[in-house]
């Protein structure tokens, strides 16, 4: 067996494969619909039961409600009681540099965020140790970005 989410089994000396269908949502009763949903979508579509394992373990986002289910795609699914994620889920910035920000985010962000700073030098320091070494830096670009937005 390839695939982490399938399990084989015999019936009646058929080989059926079982799927792993992972469902999460953010309140009880929406994880409820979500199930239906889903047993409603498999009863209407039983060629996808791959296909739908695959997307909702790899493709959906986890949230803090959560159940699951084994199944060959037969409804009604024997789905398993409901836990809640003890997951804390970290939330990251990103600072794209492409116009997407107001004018002088980076400057600002620089000034009142240290750990930005700190991640701006630390990449600078990984681009100056490449074998062809940018001539500027990130800092410094930042920098001559709002300077030269401030006198035009």
């Amino acid at each position: 067996m390839s695939d982490p989410h399938e399990v084989a089994t015999t019936k009646n000396g058929w080989k059926q494969i079982k799927h792993l269908l992972l469902f999460s949502a953010n309140h009880p009763e929406s994880l409820k619909k979500t199930v239906e949903n889903h047993e409603m979508y498999l009863e209407q579509h039983p060629n996808r039961l791959k296909d739908l394992a695959y997307t909702l373990a790899q493709r959906r986002e986890h949230l803090k409600i959560r159940s699951f289910c084994i199944t060959d795609g037969s409804a009604p699914f024997k789905v398993s009681s409901q836990t809640k994620s003890q997951v804390s889920v970290r939330t990251a910035f990103v600072f794209t540099g492409q116009g997407a920000q107001w004018c002088s985010m980076g400057r600002d962000l620089m000034s009142d965020c240290p750990t930005f700073l700190a991640s701006i030098r630390e990449m600078d320091a990984a681009l100056q140790n490449l074998a062809h070494a940018p001539s500027w830096s990130l800092e410094g670009m930042i920098a001559i970005t709002y300077r030269r937005r401030m006198w035009h």
